[in-house]
């Protein structure tokens, strides 16, 4: 929809390319969605010239400039998507993800929360909040995190062997 709102817009269909934008506006980004195109970064910056409120460009553009080590330029799209449209669940997680790695792990845990209140289901979110939770010395919150987590997948192998290991880490740090 991107680029049939940007070959609209160099076509001089103003309208047309508005009505795509207002279209992808509404999509739900999925994971699999991510632009890597030179071209990629001109079409998104005509969307949000065109559409200055679309959330989803701001997203897409965040991880184009974050996957070409344009950290701080990638963190500004995210935060206007987030402010734009705060349950945005990849522009926080995608927010959350590069706080954690900035170093401001209570930033990003929050961050993190809220994209996995969005998404409980999302279980590398679910990871990243429990061991986040975990190093923040935040032992409860983190078990209760992957509880939550083993109700929506019971039995799932990896949050079962993440919880093992907090258990174990715990009773390690009270026997010292």
């Amino acid at each position: 929809l991107y680029y049939r709102a940007y070959a609209s817009e160099r076509l001089g269909n103003n309208q047309a390319a508005r009505d795509f934008l207002k279209r992808a506006q509404k999509e739900d980004l999925k994971v699999q969605i991510f632009p890597f195109r030179a071209e990629d970064l001109d079409i998104l910056k005509t969307a949000l010239k065109l559409e200055p409120e679309d959330a989803n460009a701001d997203v897409l553009l965040g991880d184009l400039l974050y996957s070409r080590s344009r950290r701080k330029e990638a963190i500004d799209f995210w935060s206007a998507a987030v402010e734009k449209a705060p349950r945005t669940f990849s522009a926080l997680r995608n927010l959350g993800m590069a706080t954690l790695v900035e170093g401001n792990q209570e930033k990003a845990l929050s961050l993190l929360t809220r994209a996995l209140d969005i998404r409980p289901d999302h279980m590398a979110t679910v990871l990243l909040v429990a061991n986040a939770n975990a190093r923040l010395g935040h032992v409860e919150a983190a078990r209760n995190v992957f509880q939550k987590a083993l109700a929506i997948q019971p039995g799932n192998d990896q949050l079962l062997q993440q919880l093992a290991s907090l258990e174990a880490q715990l009773v390690k740090y009270l026997l010292e």
